[in-house]
């Protein structure tokens, strides 16, 4: 019988974690990613702790209930066991948290959660480009042409979504392509930082991929766990930052609860996924899943495309299922390691 469970995490976490985030970001007047970000953080690493810590059923540690039991060494008995070296989690970590920071700071640039969305699925292309230039990976045709259609539709849904902000504040379209002289700076800020982020995500997820194939997998819930309880003294170097969005923060504590709760889902969610079905599978989850994210993005928040728009989304779509399709030729060991590469490219998968 199919276990569902972790397919209705998804759905419901992250759909619901992205309901709940552009709901804090549109109703209060005062930047509150990087407070959202520490909730995250702090939540998951108390509620992963907690599956990871408490003893199984007569003791025994069961993948069921996937736990790893405390070590014996004084130093570290408290901590779950794993079969990573904490030295190389560390650069793990680091990269986790800033990726994640810099996804939930981009809001100050009056960037919308569905170009968000959209543009955060172009994670695949700069991986393949990263893995083919320093790591010697190949790719079929499939897959290229799905990472160029993919490429070219968050391009043109990027160019939509400026040109529908301009026409919002009054600005006249000349009917070019592209009106440099309309371009928002601030905006374009923002896309570079959502850039960089994609980047350092990418980068981020080939790493785990090669200490995965050196060291192999621990529990997942175990990395989830050191993922984001050994992040958590990073938020020291934004701590003016954070006290000033708490001071700020005075309303939608109900939402900025329920992000913590879904957020714990959507991650967990997709981690288990991964661990149970192959890349394939869970490519076309998170496809979907998205997809679904975007329409209730669209409804609840009036955030509307024009027609070029709309063209440019359905070719991010068409390009996803074209990458997917051509990792159906990809050999089972291959195929697991590109499951745990997804799989890390999404820790914060709020969107």
């Amino acid at each position: 019988m199919i276990d569902i469970s972790p397919f209705l995490m998804v759905f419901t976490g992250c759909c619901g974690n992205v309901f709940s985030l552009e709901t804090l970001v549109t109703k209060t007047t005062y930047s509150v990613g990087t407070m959202v970000t520490f909730c995250q953080f702090l939540y998951v690493a108390l509620v992963s702790y907690l599956f990871v810590m408490l003893p199984g059923e007569g003791g025994k540690k069961t993948d069921d209930v996937l736990l790893a039991g405390p070590k014996k060494d004084w130093y570290s008995s408290w901590l779950p066991e794993s079969k990573v070296p904490m030295k190389r989690y560390y650069v793990n970590i680091f990269l986790f948290f800033v990726t994640n920071v810099l996804n939930n700071y981009v809001f100050v640039f009056n960037i919308g959660i569905p170009v968000h969305v959209v543009f955060r699925s172009s994670s695949v292309t700069v991986t393949m480009l990263i893995g083919y230039c320093f790591l010697g990976k190949t790719y079929n045709a499939k897959q290229i042409w799905g990472s160029v259609v993919l490429s070219i539709g968050v391009i043109i849904t990027m160019i939509d979504n400026q040109i529908a902000q301009n026409e919002a504040k009054g600005v006249e379209y000349t009917g070019n392509f592209i009106d440099w002289s309309a371009i928002d700076l601030h905006y374009m800020f923002g896309i570079f930082v959502m850039t960089l982020a994609n980047v350092l995500t990418c980068v981020m997820a080939l790493y785990t991929e090669t200490t995965y194939k050196k060291y192999g997998k621990s529990t997942w819930m175990v990395n989830l766990f050191y993922q984001h309880a050994f992040a958590l003294p990073l938020f020291l170097f934004v701590s003016l930052n954070l006290k000033r969005e708490f001071e700020h923060f005075t309303s939608n504590h109900g939402s900025l609860l329920i992000n913590c709760l879904t957020q714990f889902l959507c991650v967990a969610g997709v981690n288990k996924t991964a661990s149970l079905y192959n890349a394939v599978t869970l490519s076309i989850i998170l496809m979907i899943r998205k997809l679904v994210s975007l329409l209730i993005s669209c409804y609840f928040f009036d955030n509307s495309f024009n027609a070029m728009g709309y063209f440019g989304i359905s070719m991010v779509v068409v390009g996803t299922a074209l990458y997917t399709m051509g990792g159906r030729s990809i050999s089972p060991p291959l195929a697991a390691n590109s499951e745990k590469l997804d799989l890390e490219s999404k820790g914060n998968n709020q969107d």
